[in-house]
């Protein structure tokens, strides 16, 4: 899955030229600083609360660690049996 169809889910996103930017849900934001890669398919906040892949998007927004979070997604993307 894309990870801007993925994120939007959870953050509004405004299309730009690279992807999308919105305001990051990891702090609080007055100003969109949290930008979506399509080209790359990864995430950014340009505050610096990180960024990266789709499962990190989700260990953060969750608050796991990495097993739990593949294991999520696997499930919610239906990759699992």
């Amino acid at each position: 899955m894309p990870l801007m169809d993925f994120i939007s889910a959870f953050v509004d996103l405004r299309p730009v030229a690279s992807g999308a930017v919105g305001h990051c849900p990891f702090h609080d934001d007055q100003h969109p600083s949290f930008g979506v890669n399509k080209e790359g398919n990864y995430w950014q906040c340009f505050s610096g609360c990180g960024s990266g892949s789709i499962i990190d998007f989700w260990m953060k927004w969750k608050g796991i660690e990495f097993p739990q979070a593949v294991a999520e997604l696997a499930e919610i993307l239906g990759v699992v049996k």
